[in-house]
């Protein structure tokens, strides 16, 4: 089962990623997100696992950590990548395996 809630809680620390909630969404979807995201302060944490949720509905056993940090890197949300990467002990694929809950 994908960590929804502890993912959210890690991503959730990321100022570049909770900026610019629009990309994040962008990059879990197929769908393109207004410019702006307009989301109370209170609610990013909700918003975030919303869109994790979606994304994990969708995707099935394909929604892991190491691809959620893949589309990180790709939507350039660096510092989230490296949040999920610490947070879960994964590692680089040249530096070792991920994890088996990966």
């Amino acid at each position: 089962m994908f960590p929804t809630r502890d993912v959210a809680g890690r991503l959730i620390r990321d100022k570049k990623l909770t900026e610019n909630l629009s990309g994040f969404a962008t990059a879990l979807s197929d769908d393109s997100w207004p410019e702006e995201v307009q989301v109370n302060e209170n609610d990013k944490l909700n918003f975030i696992k919303e869109i994790l949720q979606r994304w994990v509905t969708k995707n099935g056993m394909a929604a892991t950590l190491s691809k959620l940090v893949e589309l990180l890197l790709m939507a350039k949300l660096d510092g989230a990548a490296g949040i999920i990467q610490q947070g879960f002990g994964m590692y680089d694929k040249q530096l070792g395996p991920n994890p088996p809950f990966t």
